[in-house]
């Protein structure tokens, strides 16, 4: 959650009634409650401090669900050679946060990998869903914005991608 703008943005934005930031980082969440203690105090803010894997897991298998999961992990794409394993972290990630997607609900799902493109990351997520059975549009794609231009010759630096999947099945 970083320091829980998405989750800010998303109880503004949506009247959220509860929002739960989830980061390694200890000063990383103190401040999303921070900021969601002054951008949107009428939402409930929790936090959960770890191991995102392990706390999505946890999660799951204490039955939460959510209707809106965002998904933003750390580059596990850093380098060439790490394809292969990073496919695997981003599917395991994604079929998680798929169990928490509650039905219909939105899965907001990232990857700042510049080794792994747009097409690749899409199959990532059909095998994700295939695996766990559900079924999921894509509603919206998103990546950089104005603020991190992609030069034309240098199409390596498009790193950040973005889907929102409606959630349904399972």
């Amino acid at each position: 959650s970083y320091v829980g703008g998405f989750g800010c943005a998303a109880a503004a934005a949506a009247n959220a009634a509860e929002v739960t930031f989830l980061d390694a980082s200890p000063e990383a969440l103190r401040l999303a409650l921070h900021n969601a203690e002054r951008n949107v105090p009428r939402a409930a803010a929790h936090t959960l401090a770890g191991d995102a894997v392990a706390l999505l897991a946890q999660l799951r298998d204490s039955g939460r669900q959510f209707d809106l999961v965002c998904l933003d992990p750390p580059a596990f794409i850093k380098r060439k050679k790490d394809e292969i394993a990073g496919l695997g972290a981003y599917q395991r990630c994604n079929e998680l946060a798929l169990d928490l997607v509650a039905e219909g609900g939105v899965l907001v799902t990232s990857s700042c990998s510049q080794h792994l493109d747009e097409e690749s990351f899409r199959r990532v997520l059909a095998r994700a869903t295939a695996k766990r059975r559900k079924n999921a549009r894509i509603i919206g794609r998103g990546g950089q914005d104005a603020d991190h231009p992609v030069p034309p010759a240098m199409p390596e630096l498009e790193y950040l991608k973005t889907f929102f999947l409606r959630v349904s099945g399972g």
